[in-house]
């Protein structure tokens, strides 16, 4: 493999792995999300614990790793295809850091970052869809999955790094496999607009 793509997949994996809800609780002396309400360390449990500022910032630092990595693969032109594997990199840091293997994220905000970077139709797509199935369904989780799900059939109609996105939907859907057994048996939290 060439060394430039070796530096930016591994480059992409470690901003994937800065804990984007830890910086934001310690900053705003929370408690660990890792030991708190679902022991997630994402932008939804984040803003449980603080409320929707915390939650919000979480997920923009943790988007804007996505958006990062991206931004480095196009400033090296990079072949199209390496987008989607640099976004799957970002996604396994986020989600097994190097730190603590087991106690990463679940993928969604990091995800929308390398999308921002890779495609803005596919984005507000995505964004939509997630929109819409949260009103519908009031599962965030649910609407997490389906709006990656339909970024990636978007990324293969419109050729966007289109495999690397696929794999990262499937560890998206992977790293959700309790909200799946909890939206089987009717017990998944609905989303509360407070």
């Amino acid at each position: 493999m060439d060394l430039t793509l070796i530096i930016v997949f591994s480059c992409a994996y470690l901003l994937g792995a800065i804990p984007g809800a830890l910086i934001v609780c310690k900053a705003m002396e929370l408690p660990d999300p890792r030991h708190y309400g679902s022991e997630n360390p994402g932008s939804t449990n984040v803003a449980r614990i603080g409320g929707k500022k915390a939650g919000f910032l979480t997920f923009l630092l943790d988007g804007f790793k996505g958006l990062a990595a991206i931004l480095l693969a196009q400033f090296l032109h990079l072949a199209p295809w390496t987008l989607g594997v640099t976004a799957l990199c970002a996604g396994l840091g986020h989600c097994y850091p190097f730190w603590s293997f087991k106690q990463g994220g679940k993928g969604m905000a990091t995800f929308f970052g390398c999308l921002c970077g890779i495609s803005l139709i596919n984005t507000l797509i995505m964004t939509c869809t997630w929109l819409i199935v949260t009103k519908i369904s009031r599962y965030v989780s649910l609407a997490t999955m389906l709006s990656s799900l339909c970024a990636v059939v978007c990324s293969i109609w419109f050729g966007h790094g289109s495999l690397g996105l696929a794999l990262f939907s499937l560890l998206i859907f992977w790293r959700h496999k309790s909200n799946i057994h909890r939206l089987m048996r009717g017990t998944e939290p609905a989303f509360s607009p407070k």
